[in-house]
């Protein structure tokens, strides 16, 4: 592959927001592994989910070439390192997240600054792709999933994850989001995603739901916990149950594996 990158130049911030001209400096590693790692019970909940189900069902086996879309700051890419000796290639459109990742995982993985709905692979390139918690953020999904199946072998697998429209949690959060403008994050229904994966090839195997009680949510304003520390047992204990179908269409996010049956001709 040719993966060559600009390096972030030192304390460089990305700047991404739903507008031109209002950018936001959230949007960074150190803000997300802090988010992502801190000690609230429902966002470690969050990442441990979200690690345990990229490996369930993207299944890394060693010696393959694994894409991962969105590899952030590494929170995923270092437990696929971790569980099998795959070929690692992570795409992110910021350098600074690439700069960070490939220093946390001591250079294992190939860095590449790509947009989603562009990739700079040629076709069937892939034995494995993942994009999870990345999709709700582009500008262009149906685009982001085509390019994703584009580069994906026959016979591969796809996994990716979306913010399900159908979660308890939606009604509150899509006018807060377009309310604040703080970033891009859109919800969508599973269907959405079941159809567009089928016309590009992908016979989908399994719909998983990624938490649909114990979400981490922030008061808006306020940055504190919308749901008390004290609920977080009872309300796991019911995500667990609730992971089945049909409960699953509920679910805040949702994934999706599936397996590339054939490659569509341009």
């Amino acid at each position: 592959f040719d993966l060559s990158r600009r390096r972030a130049t030192q304390g460089e911030f990305d700047m991404i927001g739903t507008q031109p001209g209002n950018p936001q400096q959230f949007w960074t590693p150190q803000f997300w592994k802090n988010y992502c790692e801190s000690d609230n019970p429902y966002r470690r909940y969050k990442l441990d989910r979200d690690r345990a189900l990229a490996l369930r069902l993207l299944g890394p086996q060693t010696g393959e070439r694994i894409l991962e879309v969105g590899c952030g700051y590494g929170r995923i890419s270092s437990t696929l390192l971790k569980h099998a000796g795959i070929r690692l290639v992570g795409v992110d459109f910021s350098n600074a997240m690439l700069q960070f990742c490939t220093e946390r995982l001591n250079g294992k993985f190939a860095a590449c600054r790509a947009d989603a709905g562009r990739l700079p692979f040629q076709n069937q390139s892939f034995d494995g792709v993942l994009c999870s918690g990345v999709l709700m953020h582009v500008e262009d999904q149906r685009r982001a999933i085509t390019e994703l199946c584009r580069v994906l072998r026959v016979g591969g697998r796809l996994v990716i994850s979306g913010n399900n429209l159908l979660s308890p949690y939606a009604p509150l959060m899509v006018p807060w989001i377009l309310v604040s403008r703080k970033a891009r994050q859109v919800f969508k229904t599973p269907w959405f995603y079941l159809t567009h994966l089928r016309k590009c090839g992908i016979t989908v195997r399994r719909m998983l739901g990624d938490t649909f009680l114990a979400v981490g949510l922030s008061i808006p304003g306020l940055g504190a916990s919308l749901l008390p520390s004290p609920l977080f047992r009872p309300l796991r204990a019911l995500d667990r149950w609730a992971d089945r179908a049909p409960l699953n269409y509920l679910s805040y996010e949702t994934w999706f594996q599936g397996i590339k049956t054939r490659q569509l001709t341009p």
